[in-house]
């Protein structure tokens, strides 16, 4: 009943292929497929995403009439319910966003998993005034081979900080200097965040940034490259033994993010929607943090830790400020959702298949605290190491006085 309520509100030419879709959907859709959107060989794409509390979901791509998803089954409670169909003829490169109904009203989201978006180039992008409606997430080629490496031991590592805008602009411009690092001595590079941010304002230029402002944490910075470009550049690192650390940022997003009010389910308590806390948990200071007690969230974080250190073959990721993942509010009050979620993602690429207890992982907690390193014990959550910010103080000051 639910489907036919779905198709009797769209446009009867559409009926006949949107009806075809839905058996599609249903003899090929596979809840082994990740959530996101996750194109085939066979020349089809399959689209999950987790939208509860909705009327009905439909996924409109490169602009052509809406298809339908179905309720996907195995999800008895109603805020884990997850929506899928696999369209055919959706192929890498393909730009969609999901229209969501809720009450009547449809409004148009993109996938919180989308690795690429479009939207946010200069001198018109998302984040500038009048430029809401411009992203549009785009179907990403799963393929590439990512030989294996072998690294330097954390130990014997000497890290360059990377910036890849002002290091040479992008991806590919910071593989023609690669040689240049490696002349140098260093064997890591730690990239600082490269996920996609939005235009600034107040920024020369609008789309220049440290990288600290995601929208969501799958899409990959637009100016400096496509997904491809980045695993290439991870590739290219590998065959001059240099690992790459990755920065993320799991405490905090920007203001105006693509995952505020999601699906357009809020409620007092959660203004921001299902991603999203509400309350005194609400907002770091830098943004708003996201919902850690939600395990659809902590999944979705996890999920993008473990998409990195797998697909795109890096070999450690930097955790931006955990101080504001574990505690909260001037008081620094405790969140143990957040410290579980530390637990988790360094449990999830040691213990998971495909294993890699090799990979590391750091803190910049910066409170000097040695539960962030404990390996064992119901407070340890098994860094590998973390930022002292007390070291970095000292040397600014000797460096001040010579």
């Amino acid at each position: 009943m639910h489907i036919q309520k779905l198709l009797a509100g769209l446009l009867p030419g559409s009926l006949s292929l949107i009806a075809s879709v839905l058996l599609l959907s249903t003899l090929w859709a596979s809840a082994a497929d990740p959530l996101g959107a996750t194109a085939h060989s066979d020349g089809t794409t399959t689209f999950r995403v987790w939208a509860p509390f909705v009327d009905g979901v439909t996924v409109r791509i490169n602009g052509a009439t809406a298809v339908a998803l179905a309720r996907e089954d195995g999800h008895p409670d109603p805020a884990d319910t997850i929506w899928i169909g696999t369209v055919p003829g959706a192929k890498a490169g393909d730009q969609y966003r999901y229209a969501i109904e809720r009450g009547g009203v449809t409004r148009e989201f993109n996938d919180p998993r989308a690795q690429q978006l479009t939207g946010f180039d200069l001198p018109d992008g998302f984040g500038l005034a009048g430029n809401d409606d411009k992203p549009q997430s785009v179907i990403v080629d799963p393929n590439f081979t990512m030989p294996p490496f072998t690294g330097p031991t954390f130990n014997s590592m000497v890290i360059y900080e990377m910036h890849i805008g002002t290091f040479n602009n992008t991806f590919a411009g910071a593989v023609e200097k690669l040689d240049y690092l490696k002349d140098l001595g260093v064997n890591a590079v730690e990239v600082l965040p490269i996920t996609q941010n939005p235009l600034f304002s107040d920024h020369a230029p609008p789309d220049h940034d440290w990288g600290y402002d995601p929208v969501q944490l799958f899409a990959v910075k637009s100016k400096y490259g496509t997904p491809q470009e980045f695993k290439e550049f991870v590739k290219q690192c590998h065959q001059r033994q240099i690992a790459v650390i990755v920065d993320v940022v799991y405490n905090h997003l920007v203001e105006n993010n693509l995952l505020k009010e999601f699906g357009g389910f809020t409620l007092p308590e959660i203004p921001g929607g299902i991603y999203l806390y509400g309350g005194d948990r609400a907002n770091t200071g830098f943004g708003p943090r996201p919902d850690y007690g939600r395990p659809q969230v902590r999944q979705y974080i996890i999920d993008n830790a473990l998409l990195l250190l797998r697909e795109y073959g890096v070999d450690g990721l930097r955790f931006d400020d955990t101080i504001d993942i574990r505690t909260f509010g001037p008081g620094r009050v405790a969140n143990n959702e957040g410290a579980e979620l530390l637990r988790e993602i360094n449990f999830s690429y040691r213990n998971t298949d495909p294993r890699q207890p090799g990979k590391i992982t750091i803190a910049e907690d910066l409170q000097s605290s040695g539960d962030v390193t404990l390996q064992t014990g119901p407070a340890g959550l098994e860094f590998n190491s973390q930022w002292d910010d007390t070291m970095v103080n000292v040397m600014r000051d000797v460096r001040a006085q010579s």
